[in-house]
């Protein structure tokens, strides 16, 4: 995630990825996922 937004893609376009991920490869995988999102993002959010 952090690759991607050193190359332009935004917070809310990844947040919306995250939310493709769950129904496409499940929440289990979607959740895991929002939780790299909260590292990567820090505190800014």
């Amino acid at each position: 995630m952090q690759r991607a937004l050193d190359n332009g893609v935004t917070k809310d376009e990844l947040k919306g990825l995250i939310t493709h991920i769950a129904f496409y490869s499940g929440w289990p995988t979607a959740v895991n996922a929002g939780r790299v999102a909260v590292d990567v993002f820090g505190d800014e959010d």
